[in-house]
């Protein structure tokens, strides 16, 4: 175990490396540091620092926190929920003018609610770093509150409080019910909302909280962990990117990944399927300088692959939703389809090692929470994925896996032999 001296060293050293970069970029007046743009575009070792900083500083607190003081801080974490349903039930980023501060009478004034309600409510908020307050009576936006003006993400935050944190609330009692239960429909999700229907056909029947859910998951493709900036250094797609070579984004909604692969290179072609409904809307929306190498089809990814010939079949962020059930049902509806030689390439959290103790762990933590609430899907160790392509067909042959550094999202990589 590291002594205190050693962690300081070590938050020291990965201090200066970040430093240095931030004096660089502020000095050329490239971004301003204040809005945290510069995270977006560091360099991959420098974002691996990034992370490795946070991870120290949070196990510093831990050695110096007591167990009775950390235990507080988890009793109390419900306040924080309430706090972000608040946040946004009422929109209190819309209040707050994007680059100057109002007065909390102000608020009250445009809301009609109490001043010293609200006073009280952004306050809390500002122990998370959201909002702040320049000066007595004052309030202004923080980067976080500020991201919050933006429609997708405060459409993710309400995905999180109305649709997903509702579900979870009713987690102990699907485990009671369905304890073993490998089922879509047997999940906190379905007893949340009184439904058999999977999450997706229910949501499918409530078309404003489909519309807030594709919203909120557009948001985390453009997060610094979960970036697809990651996804194209993590592959070699230069090395594919010939006119005789296809890839069939499986589940790619309405073609964000593809679209950025698409855009990084210049002569592959691209195949996206999803249910009917969704490509269509793709469909409608692709750019045209693309529509000579990207298509999209309809097609449900538990009935046989209908694309041949193709050297890349691409999944993210599908089979963490489904039970090993039903994965290993998604992989071997690819065998009809496969070529000798093509890849199946797997874009996933990635649960490893003692990443599980780490804040960079979380992430993969939260989401194997959801995924066990709302689906009964899981996220997945590396030697877990190797079992399920096992599970599915002795013939794919596993490859390994490649986790960019700053990246949340690991690329698992499997190869048909036959």
């Amino acid at each position: 175990m590291s002594s205190l001296r050693e962690l300081a060293r070590t938050i020291s050293t990965l201090a200066d490396q970040l430093d240095d970069y931030n004096d660089g970029i502020s000095a050329n007046g490239a971004v301003s540091p204040e809005t945290k743009d510069w995270l977006q575009n560091a360099p991959k070792e420098l974002s691996q620092s990034r992370v490795e900083l946070i991870d120290t500083l949070l196990e510093l607190k831990y050695r110096l926190q007591s167990p009775q003081a950390a235990l507080e801080d988890l009793f109390f974490g419900y306040i924080d929920t309430s706090s972000l349903q608040v946040i946004y039930a009422l929109n209190l980023p819309s209040y707050v003018p994007v680059d100057q501060p109002i007065s909390y009478a102000a608020i009250a004034a445009a809301s009609g609610f109490s001043e010293h309600v609200l006073r009280r409510l952004y306050r809390y908020a500002m122990t998370n770093r959201i909002f702040t307050e320049p000066e007595p009576g004052m309030v202004a936006h923080t980067p976080i509150s500020r991201m919050l003006l933006h429609p997708d993400a405060f459409d993710c935050l309400g995905m999180t409080m109305q649709e997903l944190q509702p579900a979870l609330n009713h987690l102990l009692d699907a485990l009671k019910t369905n304890p073993e239960s490998t089922e879509p429909n047997q999940t906190a999700y379905n007893i949340a909302n009184n439904t058999d229907l999977p999450m997706y056909p229910f949501l499918g029947k409530h078309p404003d909280r489909a519309k807030r859910f594709g919203a909120g998951m557009r948001h985390f493709t453009v997060g610094d962990h979960t970036d697809l900036r990651h996804l194209i250094d993590a592959f070699p797609w230069k090395t594919y990117d010939r006119e005789d070579v296809r890839m069939v984004d499986v589940g790619g909604g309405q073609g964000a990944v593809t679209l950025r692969i698409a855009s990084e290179t210049s002569k592959m072609k691209f195949t996206v399927q999803d249910l009917e409904q969704t490509a269509a809307v793709g469909r409608s929306q692709l750019p045209d300088n693309l529509k000579e190498r990207v298509q999209f089809m309809g097609h449900d990814f538990f009935s046989d692959q209908p694309s041949k010939d193709v050297d890349i079949y691409f999944f993210r962020w599908i089979m963490h939703n489904w039970s090993d059930k039903y994965s290993v049902k998604i992989i071997q509806a690819l065998i009809p389809g496969l070529k000798a030689g093509a890849k199946v390439l797997v874009y996933e959290h990635l649960r490893e090692g003692d990443s599980v103790m780490k804040w960079s762990g979380k992430g993969a933590g939260y989401l194997d929470m959801v995924m066990l609430g709302c689906y009964n899907g899981s996220v997945r160790t590396s030697e877990e994925w190797k079992a399920l392509f096992a599970q599915a067909d002795s013939r794919f042959v596993w490859n390994g896996v490649t986790k960019v550094p700053g990246s949340a999202l690991s690329l698992v990589e499997v190869t048909w032999e036959p």
